[in-house]
C-alpha cells in the first residue's frame, strides 16, 4: 500500500525582535477589516500601540532588512508589479477581552462581535485563553467560511499557538471541557520575542514540557507500532525538535533571567511555537497528555498550568517505552527549570491509588488516540515507577 500523509501547518510562521511593529506587512493579504482580541495583561497598552504604529507609518520605516539569512514572503520578493501595501485602507478595531475565560459564554459573546463588524481577519493577540477563544468563536461561526486567523501570542506556557485547536473550559476557567478544532490551521502565527522574553518564567517552563511532548509522542508512538513509512520530514523534524529542548533550554531559561534574547532562547521558542502544530498531522498522543488529563480530574492539580502537568507525563512517557535512562537526561531539564516531577510536587503524595485509578477512568478522551492500549492500572504503575525513579535521582 502507497504511503499517505497530511503536512498540516500555518501558511506563514513568523519569528523575531520587535515583528509588532510590522504587522501592516505581515498581515498583508488578509482583507482590510481587522479585528484585534486583546488579552495581554499589563502589557496590553504596550502591545496595542506597537500595532497601531505599524499601521500608522509607511512600511519602509519599520521593514526589517532581508538578506540571504532571513525567510521572505512571497509576492513581496518580486521584480514585477505589486500593490503599494502602504495605501490599502485598512479598518482596525481592538477588543479587550481581559478576564474573559475560553468557554462558549464568551466564545459566542466573540462570535456577535466578528459578524457586528463584518471582520475580514481576527487576530488574537495574548495568551493561551485568548488563542483558544478565537479559535474556538470561529468554529462556533461557520467551519467552512470563517474569516481568516493570526494568532499573536505574547506568552508560551503551552505549546498550541500553531495548531487549530482551541480548548473550551467551563465560565470560570477551572475545568476543560473539550476541544474545538478550525478545518484549516491558522492563517499566520506571529511571535515576539521581545515580548515573550518578558513573560514569567514560569510559563516558559510550562511551554518547554508541553513543546517537547508532541514530538515524543509522536515518537513513541511510531517506535510502538513499529512504524517506519511516516513522513521523513515530520520525524526529522520532531527528532529535531527534542534535541533542541535538551540542548538548548538551560541556556535558554538563564537567557530569560537576564532578559536576554539569544540562539538558545529563540531555538527554543520557535520549537515550543511552531513544530507542535506541524506535527499534530499524527493525531495521536502516548502517555504524556494521557497523564495531564488524568491530573486534570484532581483538583489539587487544577492551580498547576497544563504543560507543569504535562512535564511529569512526558517523564511517565519516556517510562513506559522503555526508556529509564533518556528520561533521566530531560529530568535534568525540567529540574534546572523548576518544573514540578514528582507527585509530592503536585500535592498527590498522600492521594491513594484509588484516587489516582478513578481518574485515569474519567481521563477517557485523550485515551482514544492513544494507539497503545494502556490500562488503568498499567498507568498508574508507570506513574509510581516514574515518581520512584526520579526521587532516586534527586535523592529526594
Amino acid at each position: 500500500m502507497s504511503n499517505y500523509y497530511e503536512y498540516n501547518c500555518t501558511r506563514l510562521f513568523v519569528i523575531g525582535e520587535n515583528v509588532l511593529r510590522q504587522m501592516k506587512r505581515i498581515a498583508a493579504g488578509n482583507g482590510k477589516r481587522y479585528l484585534f482580541v486583546t488579552y495581554c495583561g499589563p502589557i496590553t497598552n504596550d502591545v496595542v500601540a506597537q500595532i497601531k504604529e505599524s499601521f500608522d507609518k509607511p512600511i519602509s520605516e519599520t521593514e526589517f532588512p532581508h538578506d540571504n539569512r532571513h525567510g521572505i514572503r512571497i509576492g513581496l520578493n518580486t521584480d514585477l508589479p505589486k500593490p503599494d501595501l502602504d495605501k490599502i485602507p485598512y479598518e482596525l478595531k481592538f477588543l479587550d477581552y481581559e478576564g474573559r475565560q475560553s468557554s462558549k459564554k464568551y466564545a459566542l459573546e466573540l462570535v456577535r462581535e466578528i459578524k457586528e463588524f463584518n471582520a475580514d481577519c481576527v487576530f488574537a493577540v495574548g495568551g493561551g485563553k485568548c488563542l483558544d477563544m478565537v479559535r474556538s468563536a470561529t468554529v462556533y461561526l461557520d467551519m467552512l467560511e470563517r474569516p481568516n486567523v493570526i494568532l499573536v501570542p505574547t506568552s508560551c506556557p503551552a505549546a498550541a499557538m500553531s495548531t487549530a485547536m482551541g480548548m473550551e473550559y467551563d465560565d470560570e476557567g477551572g475545568f476543560a471541557i473539550g476541544s474545538h478544532a478550525m478545518l484549516h490551521y491558522p492563517e499566520a502565527v506571529i511571535i515576539d520575542s521581545a515580548i515573550m522574553v518578558k513573560q514569567p518564567l514560569r510559563y516558559f517552563s510550562a511551554g518547554v514540557a508541553d513543546g517537547i511532548s508532541s514530538p515524543l509522542e509522536i515518537k513513541h508512538t511510531l517506535e510502538y507500532i513499529n512504524e517506519d513509512k511516516t513522513h521523513v520530514i515530520a520525524m526529522t523534524q520532531a527528532e529535531a525538535a527534542i534535541n533542541i529542548f535538551l540542548q538548548d533550554t538551560k541556556a535558554a531559561y538563564d537567557a530569560m533571567k537576564r532578559g536576554e534574547i539569544t540562539p538558545e532562547f529563540e531555538n527554543v521558542l520557535a520549537c515550543i511555537c511552531h513544530l507542535p502544530g506541524a506535527l499534530a498531522a499524527s493525531n495521536t498522543v502516548y502517555l504524556s497528555h494521557v497523564v495531564e488529563d488524568m491530573l486534570n480530574h484532581i483538583p489539587e492539580s487544577h492551580k498547576y498550568l497544563h504543560g507543569e502537568r504535562v512535564s511529569f507525563g512526558v517523564l511517565c512517557d519516556y517510562v513506559a517505552a522503555g526508556k529509564d535512562d533518556e528520561m533521566l537526561k530531560i529530568l535534568d531539564v525540567f529540574h534546572y527549570i523548576n518544573l514540578p516531577v514528582t507527585l509530592d510536587d503536585f500535592d498527590l503524595g498522600g492521594v491513594s491509588r484509588e484516587v489516582l485509578l478513578k481518574a485515569v477512568g474519567e481521563a477517557t478522551s485523550l485515551l482514544f488516540f492513544c494507539k497503545r492500549i494502556f490500562t488503568p492500572d498499567e498507568i498508574v504503575d508507570i506513574m509510581y515507577k516514574t515518581d520512584k525513579l526520579v526521587k532516586a535521582h534527586l535523592e529526594l
